[in-house]
């Protein structure tokens, strides 16, 4: 349709134009104007669109299976299979454990990739393969993500490598409500453990 794409270089040139550097580039960042590029189609194509861009999204994420049912009968197998997923979706888990209700992982995000996404690829994905062994097999709704500093990686690794004797003596719930406290994440008490 020729007014369609007559409408969309409508909007570019006027804006690019009427607007300062700053603010162009301000708008550019997210996503509300473009600069006449096509959109990337891979990674290294991505990579020469953002020149000088550095990034490290370092987080742990924690989750547990639906009501915290203990439904992890083979907690490595999960871990594995977490690994699998996220090296299929280009997201690089550097640390994984867990017990039978829940697990926990550190993980790099990519600055192009948005949170949510990448937690549910991951958690659709794994019970779509876990529940070929146990049918009634859920991860819970929700999740809990903080963000990890760079200088905290290897104490955050010891964390997650030590969660089967951390759990001798700390049940989940305490564990997560601890964590969200820590990272001073405001929280309903009626609905964090659904």
């Amino acid at each position: 349709n020729g007014n369609a794409s007559r409408g969309a270089a409508f909007f570019v040139r006027p804006v690019n134009n009427h607007l300062g550097r700053e603010d162009r580039h301000i708008l550019a960042a997210v996503g509300v104007l473009r600069f006449n590029q096509p959109t990337p189609r891979t990674r290294r194509q991505a990579a020469s669109y953002m020149p000088r861009t550095y990034a490290k999204n370092l987080v742990h994420c924690v989750y547990s299976t639906k009501n915290r049912v203990p439904s992890i009968k083979s907690p490595e197998l999960v871990w594995q299979i977490t690994r699998e997923i996220a090296r299929n979706i280009d997201i690089d888990i550097i640390a994984i454990a867990g017990v039978s209700d829940h697990i926990h992982f550190l993980m790099s995000l990519p600055p192009t990739r948005a949170m949510a996404n990448i937690v549910r690829d991951l958690k659709a994905n794994s019970s779509l393969i876990l529940r070929n062994d146990n049918k009634s097999f859920h991860w819970q709704d929700g999740y809990a993500i903080i963000s990890v500093s760079p200088s905290s990686v290897s104490a955050v690794i010891r964390y997650i490598e030590n969660q089967a004797q951390h759990h001798r003596s700390c049940p989940f719930e305490q564990e997560l409500l601890a964590m969200l406290d820590r990272a001073d994440i405001a929280y309903d008490s009626k609905y964090v453990l659904d």
